[in-house]
């Protein structure tokens, strides 16, 4: 026959350490939706960003002005952003914006702008790439 059964071992003292587990994994989630955060906030700015300096090169190529590559990057600056790559392609601009995003690495975002292509049924307003297309309302 077995000998007697051992008196279970108290439980006394486990409460802070379960406490303690509870507190770290909690501070472990917080910290990762907070690094999660700031890389969402980054490439929005980075997006941002780089519309904007696309919108103002495309308007100096428009005019004919300053350097469209210069004045994005001038935008850029202003935003928060670095002007990685700028190119001009026919009468658009393309280029990349870059925003530092703390210890992720940078987000980055490409923008494109022009003038609006003419399209058949089209007429022009008053500028440059200012366009409507006529359509009938059906009820």
């Amino acid at each position: 026959m077995p000998g007697p059964i051992a008196p279970l071992r108290s439980d006394r003292g486990s409460a802070p350490a379960a406490a303690l587990a509870w507190v770290g994994t909690t501070a472990v989630l917080v910290a990762a939706l907070a690094l999660l955060g700031q890389g969402v906030v980054a490439q929005a700015r980075a997006a941002t960003a780089a519309d904007l300096s696309a919108l103002a090169a495309a308007d100096a190529l428009a005019v004919g002005g300053d350097d469209p590559c210069a004045v994005a990057a001038e935008v850029a600056t202003a935003n928060g952003a670095r002007l990685v790559a700028c190119s001009v392609v026919g009468q658009d601009v393309v280029l990349t914006s870059s925003v530092v995003a703390g210890p992720l690495p940078p987000a980055q975002a490409t923008a494109r702008a022009g003038p609006c292509p003419v399209q058949s049924g089209s007429r022009s307003l008053d500028g440059p790439g200012a366009h409507f297309e006529e359509r009938a309302l059906t009820p």
